[in-house]
């Protein structure tokens, strides 16, 4: 089995395990999505919007994965990504992200250190397609 990332056009993403693309997106679309209870169990971004109600942008094949479990106060797992192969994978799907990332320069002044943070959010406004304000 393989794994894919499927990314939607609001950004969020989920990570399958299939026999192929086409397997992958029936996968998400008839997997049993848990809804989170508002003040209960945070939800992620988009999270009330089902998958079948969403649309994908892309899917890639993952060559590279690892993920670390942290145990909640809210009994849930959360996940994050790591490895610097897995999350530069990952991040290659977020072309707008990757390239304001990769603009940073570790030394540089405060004040630059804001506009590039200002890049980084402004990224990923446009990646989540939404409009980028003073961007």
């Amino acid at each position: 089995m393989r794994l894919f990332l499927l990314r939607w056009n609001d950004g969020d993403c989920v990570i399958v395990q299939a026999e192929d693309e086409k397997h992958a997106m029936d996968n998400v679309q008839s997997a049993q999505w848990r809804v989170a209870v508002e003040g209960v169990v945070p939800p992620p971004s988009g999270s009330a919007i089902l998958p079948k109600q969403r649309h994908f942008r892309s899917i890639h094949e993952l060559t590279h994965f690892m993920c670390v479990g942290t145990l909640t106060d809210y009994g849930n797992i959360a996940i994050f990504l790591e490895g610097l192969d897995c999350l530069a994978e990952i991040l290659h799907t977020y072309p707008q992200l990757e390239s304001a990332i990769n603009a940073d320069d570790p030394d540089v002044s405060d004040r630059e250190q804001e506009e590039s943070t200002n890049r980084v959010v402004c990224a990923v406004l446009a990646e989540r397609g939404k409009p980028a304000g003073e961007c």
